[in-house]
């Protein structure tokens, strides 16, 4: 039998353990589990209430809907369980967005704490003194915590080495770079009259990225990954003007869209970000592609400085609260204007 150590420790505080170990027992996470490359475990944050009926949750103050998870459960939970070097992490919709790199970084921890969301939320003051990173999984809205945090766990636990039989899969992976998976097949090589490429039937079928007619390689020459919009590019609070092409029947014109960027989410040739501006009292806000083939340009029209909290505030708003953000102007004082 071959001897494993355990690359990672990871435990999870949720209220619904039942669901995370089902999920976890079974396919390729569950046998790196039996095998000890992953310690895993679902801790019930009942367990660690200290009221008779192990009550967990209590109204906010100031009114609202829904309860929250009180700190008593949360703090004493992380306390029997963190180790010198451990991580906690708290999924939450506002969190940083789960991405294949991030998930490589966290496979290097020695010991996750992994905390998941249920009713409207936790109290900020566990956030504020025991979580060290918040994530999520994207954009939507779930049941409960205990869903991303197995999605977490499955994303992390992949990356561990000898947690995957083959260790191609791990590094063809489609977001490992920038590309996205190609078109692959099987035998038969027709079926139902559609037919494999001939070009994977031709000795090269083996490596078929070789073949420089292949999909993966047409779009690892494509001009949209080339297009000089990454990071350094513009970022969130800038002021940019985007100039996209519209096809109304038989003819293309250009559309231009000004205003504020509110945020950039995903990565690679997935990353979008989303423009707001104010129409008439209104906020309107477009969220765009970022290596979209459509959009012929993107130019900074002015580099803010404007704060992130600023800027989710006014996701949503509409009248006047939905006013422009301005920036302080510098005003010289009376002895530097003389």
């Amino acid at each position: 039998m071959v001897a494993y150590t355990v690359a990672i420790r990871i435990d999870l505080v949720t209220l619904f353990p039942g669901m995370a170990d089902g999920f976890l027992q079974e396919s390729v996470i569950g046998r790196a589990i039996d095998k000890g490359l992953i310690e895993f475990k679902a801790h019930d944050l009942r367990t660690y209430s200290k009221d008779k009926h192990r009550k967990v949750d209590d109204m906010p103050y100031g009114g609202g809907p829904g309860m929250l998870m009180t700190c008593q459960p949360l703090f004493d939970a992380v306390d029997a369980l963190a180790s010198p070097d451990c991580e906690v992490i708290y999924l939450c919709p506002d969190g940083e967005q789960l991405t294949n790199a991030l998930a490589r970084e966290l496979a290097q921890k020695k010991h996750l704490i992994l905390i998941s969301g249920h009713y409207e939320g936790i109290d900020q003051r566990f956030r504020d003194r025991k979580v060290t990173r918040e994530l999520s999984i994207g954009d939507y809205v779930l049941t409960n915590g205990t869903l991303p945090a197995c999605v977490l766990v499955d994303c992390i636990g992949r990356q561990i080495p000898g947690v995957l039989g083959e260790e191609n899969s791990l590094t063809g992976d489609s977001y490992n770079g920038k590309l996205l998976a190609f078109p692959q097949f099987t035998r038969p090589s027709v079926y139902d009259g559609l037919e494999v490429p001939p070009v994977l039937l031709g000795g090269n079928h083996a490596d078929p990225a070789m073949s420089s007619n292949h999909p993966l390689i047409q779009f690892a020459t494509n001009p949209q990954l080339k297009t000089g919009r990454g990071d350094d590019a513009f970022k969130v609070g800038d002021g940019v003007r985007v100039s996209t092409k519209v096809r109304e029947g038989d003819k293309e014109r250009t559309q231009i869209f000004s205003g504020i960027v509110i945020s950039r989410k995903g990565g690679d040739v997935q990353e979008t970000f989303t423009v707001r501006r104010v129409s008439f009292g209104e906020g309107v806000e477009r969220t765009f592609p970022v290596h979209s083939p459509n959009i012929e340009k993107i130019e900074v029209e002015r580099v803010s400085q404007v704060m992130r909290a600023r800027l989710f505030y006014l996701r949503g708003r509409q009248g006047k609260s939905a006013t422009k953000v301005k920036e302080k102007r510098f005003e010289p004082t009376e002895a530097q204007a003389k």
